[in-house]
């Protein structure tokens, strides 16, 4: 009997030895499990802040490049405001410039014509007045106003 008393004993403390390395291979698990799940928890809060990160670096690119574009076409309407009265100020003065022109031709014309007209005028005044000494002393009537030449 002393020698079941031993097996059984063996038999126990093989048993508990099983149920010390079993209780030991359920606490690595555990323990691995938990590493496991704050490893996966702190690549999930690394992928978060990444993802956040991003977020915020395409916000703010996207709020530049707006920004850039809003200053890009207030420049560019600056410009064509700028171009549009530059234009309208070089119509202006060839529109004057034009008129200037039309005038000083106009101004020659007239001053053309005024000079044929003094012309004419110079001639019918010699015209008359030759007309007038012809009336003056008559060809037919020469020898009657003979005696009043001197």
């Amino acid at each position: 009997m002393n020698s079941f008393r031993i097996l059984r004993f063996f038999s126990c403390q093989q048993q508990a030895e099983r149920e010390r390395q079993v209780l030991e291979i359920q606490q690595a698990n555990a323990a691995q499990r938990e590493r496991n799940k704050k490893a996966r928890d702190e690549a999930r809060r690394r992928q978060t802040e990444a993802k956040r990160k991003d977020v915020l670096r395409a916000k703010q690119e996207h709020a530049l490049a707006a920004e850039q574009r809003r200053q890009y076409d207030e420049e560019q309407q600056e410009y064509n405001i700028q171009r549009s009265q530059q234009v309208r100020r070089e119509h202006q003065q060839s529109r004057e410039r034009r008129r200037l022109e039309q005038v000083q031709s106009d101004t020659r014309q007239i001053s053309e014509m005024l000079a044929v007209l003094k012309d004419v005028l110079r001639a019918k005044q010699e015209h008359a007045l030759a007309a007038e000494q012809r009336v003056s002393f008559p060809p037919h009537h020469y020898g009657a106003y003979k005696s009043l030449l001197p």
